[in-house]
């Protein structure tokens, strides 16, 4: 078939409008790659950020405080390091750790794990009873009263505070009245 001048020149014209125009689509698309390689790498940068945030919180509220190991605090000198070793510094560790300690349950159920039974029945509050005052601990009841659920309501704390020492107590004596009858029941035996 014989083309025509006309026809030849309308056919190069298309090929030439052709290869314009794949060139132009090439350059859109690498355009394109390059603009999607880009966010990609955003993209990358901000999960890798919130990676290394998301880690630290997760490390911070999941990891056991530094200070669990203090406790229960068994002796009276005991009791008085840890009112020597609280200051600004290690203040909230210290509250973290009493919080993770008595948890959900409060002060009433748990204070025993931070206290020692045989440490508790030597004290109350306010000192009366020949007891020894718990109140003259002043930055331990300030990390008490930090570690319960409402730190604001302070008549609310004292309550739950003293039913707990007095929890702890009426347990204590209760085993060792079970104790005295048990030996009691077995030398009679």
């Amino acid at each position: 078939m014989v083309l025509t001048k006309f026809a030849q020149k309308n056919c190069k014209n298309s090929v030439l409008f052709i290869n314009i125009q794949n060139k132009s689509e090439s350059t859109n698309q690498n355009h394109l790659i390059d603009k999607i390689v880009n966010q990609n790498l955003n993209v990358g940068n901000i999960l890798a950020e919130q990676t290394v945030a998301l880690k630290s919180t997760i490390t911070s509220l999941w990891n056991n405080p530094k200070h669990l190991e203090r406790f229960p605090i068994e002796t009276d000198d005991a009791l008085q390091d840890w009112e020597n070793y609280i200051n600004d510094e290690n203040k909230s560790g210290m509250i973290h750790a009493v919080k993770s300690i008595v948890g959900k349950s409060g002060l009433r159920k748990n204070l025993k794990l931070v206290l020692s039974p045989n440490l508790i029945i030597n004290y109350n509050l306010h000192g009366s009873h020949t007891k020894k005052r718990l109140y003259n601990y002043s930055k331990i009841m300030d990390v008490f009263l930090h570690a319960t659920i409402n730190p604001n309501d302070l008549h609310t704390f004292e309550d739950d505070m003293r039913k707990a020492i007095k929890d702890i107590k009426n347990r204590h004596f209760k085993n060792a009245s079970l104790k005295r009858k048990n030996a009691t029941s077995t030398e009679n035996n």
